[in-house]
């Protein structure tokens, strides 16, 4: 298994979101990220999308893939397509240099969460031989639901990642797949995303429900 830092991880995520790299990102630049790359965003909601505009505004060449990409910002080439079709994920661009997996389940059901989290990532890889890419990198927006640490424990890269709900069953065995894959490839496992939609833990606050963790 394949697996970087978390802070090397974040510092490549921080510098592909347009942030100032740190030495463990320069050496991506010298592998030729620093110049124009070729970027497909699968799975391009609202984090994808928000990271699709600041790759193009780099200079980066920048597909978004998506159910319905009619609402995807002018500046992220539309790519239609369903990671759960197999048969729909064969007009990907060629030559593409990065993949970036940021795919979101339709709802809270462990099918819902297999579909986008276990096979749309299978299914994306396998479109990716058969085609014949050769991406530099993948790189997989994860969880630390993976985590099956629920007693306020720290955790890091190191930790095992044992989680025992279904949610983080499903995004671990996402992870694997890119790990088991024949490009290299790093999951950066967030904490939380909230914005529209997504308020629970900012109402949480608001309702003085929210706990401190201890330690």
């Amino acid at each position: 298994m394949r697996v970087e830092p978390v802070q090397n991880a974040l510092a490549e995520f921080r510098w592909i979101h347009g942030a100032r790299p740190s030495v463990s990102v320069r050496r991506f630049k010298l592998r030729g990220f620093a110049i124009m790359a070729r970027i497909l965003i699968a799975g391009c909601g609202d984090v994808g999308a928000a990271l699709g505009q600041n790759l193009r505004a780099a200079g980066h060449e920048v597909w978004g893939l998506k159910r319905r990409p009619a609402d995807l910002p002018a500046a992220i080439q539309p790519l239609a397509a369903d990671l759960t079709d197999p048969g729909s994920l064969s007009r990907l661009p060629p030559e593409l240099d990065y993949i970036v997996y940021s795919a979101a389940a339709a709802g809270f059901s462990e099918a819902q969460y297999r579909a986008a989290y276990s096979d749309g990532p299978r299914n994306l890889l396998a479109a990716l031989r058969e085609t014949g890419q050769q991406p530099q990198r993948l790189l997989f927006a994860s969880s630390t639901s993976v985590y099956g640490q629920q007693q306020g424990e720290w955790v890091d890269e190191a930790s095992p990642a044992v989680a025992d709900g279904f949610s983080g069953r499903c995004i671990r065995a996402g992870e694997q797949a890119l790990w088991d894959s024949p490009w290299p490839s790093v999951a950066v496992r967030f904490g939380g995303i909230y914005g529209p939609g997504r308020t629970r833990l900012i109402d949480s606050v608001r309702e003085g429900t929210a706990t401190r963790p201890t330690g």
